[in-house]
């Protein structure tokens, strides 16, 4: 959630539009106006429906179009391409002649019926034939859907726009650097005790009332005596739990010791309560820090690199690191500030697809949902279909979607010399554009609201940004 979140498919780049293309039949009734009458009638919220009459003359107009596009298409025994008698077309292909004109005229009327009434619906229509057409009788149908909700966005001028401003020091540096070598650590297994800064490995098991808890029973649990971790409160609490009692103790050694879960424990059935944990030292490592040398350095790509080619190697790195987390906290910042200057119905059809997708994530990797989860989910969900919205409008307002020409120009910034032809010209072209163009409207939004916010110049350590 820190992040700028993805915006939703249905929305980008589509005029917010779900209805169809109706290109499927190329002919010149397609031009013809379809509508006859329509009645617009709101249900609730942002349901709208639609009553749409549609004259029997232009329903034959379309089915007798259509049945020459069949005649021109079909290929028939006994007859030449093309040259099919019209009666047997329409005798044989009746129903198709007659489904395909239905459809071609609901998509139609359907999408002039929204130009006409100014609406912009956000979901597809529910639709329902009330009148099925004929030569002499007209087609009446109903299209239920959800629309955009209507909202203006005030007080972008009292937004406060943090500007962060970090000096990387020395200190800063070789901070980053002994983490580098903590990632390159040389582990000897050790039969000596148990101390911080060692490798600890153990089995463990939990359980109330001799009963074992499946939530908490882990083979070849690792982790590091001391290391900073972090998480939920669950989590945070235990790992400072086993670092104190394996402290001192040996490989092959049992541990059990009580530990109360926090009332914010995933598992509400055992949340808050007191457990006993059993845990056994499997294995115990010893870490030898590699030199800093040429020989470590070549690892990083630096041949014959000295200590200041390192150094100056490691803050380079650092601060695309900054510059980065400075551009996600500063847009986590206005997304919070954006959310507070609307108040939004929200389509129902937007926030269960993005509670869905929501779902699906965090079932690839828990087993089950609770109540208390999927009102956390809930909230996400509303969350990012309300920033999309607030997105969405800020773009159509001031003219911020971007173009093709602008995904181009922004391969020719960023990719290669050597890559930029094979993006453009890429099987998967759309989906690559489509992201591109995510990515610059994100940026062009946020620009333009950084322009109308209140800057305030906020000094701040290295540590406390990218930590």
């Amino acid at each position: 959630e820190n992040v700028m979140i993805k915006f939703l498919p249905l929305l980008v780049f589509l005029g917010c539009a779900a209805s169809v293309s109706t290109e499927q039949y190329v002919g010149e009734y397609e031009k013809q106006k379809s509508l006859d009458e329509v009645e617009v009638t709101k249900v609730d919220g942002l349901r709208q429906t639609l009553n749409i009459k549609i004259s029997s003359e232009i329903y034959k107009n379309y089915f007798e179009n259509i049945a020459r596009d069949y005649k021109n298409k079909v290929k028939l025994d006994g007859f030449r391409s093309g040259k099919v008698p019209e009666s047997v077309i329409k005798k044989k292909y009746n129903s198709n002649i007659h489904s395909d004109s239905v459809s071609m005229i609901v998509e139609k009327s359907f999408s002039e019926a929204l130009i006409e009434n100014k609406l912009v619906n956000v979901s597809p229509p529910k639709i329902v034939i009330k009148s099925n057409p004929s030569f002499e009788q007209p087609l009446e149908f109903d299209a239920e859907f959800e629309i955009m909700p209507n909202f203006k966005i005030e007080g972008l001028d009292k937004l406060s726009i943090e500007e962060v401003q970090v000096d990387i020091t020395d200190k800063d540096i070789d901070e980053v650097i002994l983490n580098i070598q903590k990632q390159h650590i040389k582990w000897d297994e050790s039969t000596e005790a148990a101390a911080p800064q060692d490798k600890i490995i153990i089995d463990y098991v939990a359980k109330i009332d001799d009963k074992e808890i499946e939530d908490l029973k882990r083979e070849n649990f690792t982790f590091i005596i001391g290391d900073n971790i972090k998480g939920d409160e669950s989590t945070v609490l235990l790992f400072q739990k086993f670092y104190e009692v394996v402290k001192g103790k040996s490989k092959g050694n049992d541990i059990n010791f009580p530990f109360t879960l926090p009332s914010s424990f995933m598992n509400k059935d055992v949340a808050g309560r007191e457990v006993k944990f059993f845990a056994n030292i499997k294995h115990i490592y010893k870490g030898n820090l590699p030199e800093l040398d040429k020989n470590f350095y070549s690892k990083f790509g630096l041949v014959d690199g000295s200590d200041e080619d390192f150094k100056n190697a490691v803050k380079v790195h650092m601060e695309s690191e900054l510059a980065n987390r400075k551009k996600s906290n500063s847009y986590a910042n206005i997304n919070d500030q954006l959310l507070s200057l609307v108040n939004i119905d929200i389509p129902k059809y937007l926030l269960e697809k993005e509670r869905h997708s929501i779902s699906d994530q965090y079932k690839s990797f828990m087993k089950d949902i609770d109540e208390n989860t999927n009102k956390e989910l809930d909230a996400i969900a509303s969350k990012r279909v309300k920033l999309n919205l607030i997105y969405m409008k800020l773009a159509d307002d001031n003219n911020l979607l971007p173009s093709n020409a602008d995904v181009e120009s922004y391969i020719t910034k960023n990719y290669p010399p050597d890559q930029r032809s094979s993006v453009i010209k890429s099987k998967d072209k759309d989906k690559v554009f489509s992201e591109i163009k995510n990515k610059i409207l994100e940026d062009g939004i946020m620009n333009f609201v950084i322009s109308k916010g209140k800057k305030i110049t906020i000094k701040k350590n290295f540590s406390d940004v990218v930590n």
